[in-house]
């Protein structure tokens, strides 16, 4: 790739490169490393959350909604899950989409009921409204 991404060789090392990418801000750069990581590797869940995250980031909302979505399909650890949600009811909002963005917090609350972070923006988004 012409944006300097190196080649993959295993998630530990593509990991620690996604880090460098989002603390340097290089968000579309990140989000097309953590596209190619889940390619080599379709389990790790975490790329997808990753992704997600720097689209979102980038200001690619709608790119950033799809993401968020296709993470919340695969099979993942809790901590990636409410972070894809996370993902899903911010771009949503920054769409000025905010009926969705309830709708998809009281989702996201009823699908994990112990997540404070996603309880306590349910609450916000009630506030707002």
């Amino acid at each position: 790739m012409a944006s300097g991404i190196p080649e993959l060789e295993e998630p530990a090392q593509t990991k620690a490169t996604l880090t460098g990418l989002w603390q340097s801000r290089q968000f579309h750069e990140a989000a097309a490393l953590a596209a190619k990581a889940m390619a080599l590797w379709p389990d790790e869940a975490e790329f997808r959350a990753e992704r997600a995250k720097c689209l979102l980031a980038a200001g690619a909302l709608l790119e950033a909604e799809a993401a968020a979505r296709e993470a919340l399909l695969a099979e993942a650890s809790d901590a990636h899950k409410e972070e894809a949600w996370i993902v899903l009811t911010d771009a949503l909002i920054r769409q000025e989409r905010a009926t969705d963005a309830r709708e998809a917090l009281r989702e996201a609350c009823f699908a994990m009921p112990g997540s404070v972070a996603l309880q306590a923006r349910r609450g916000h988004q009630a506030v707002q409204a």
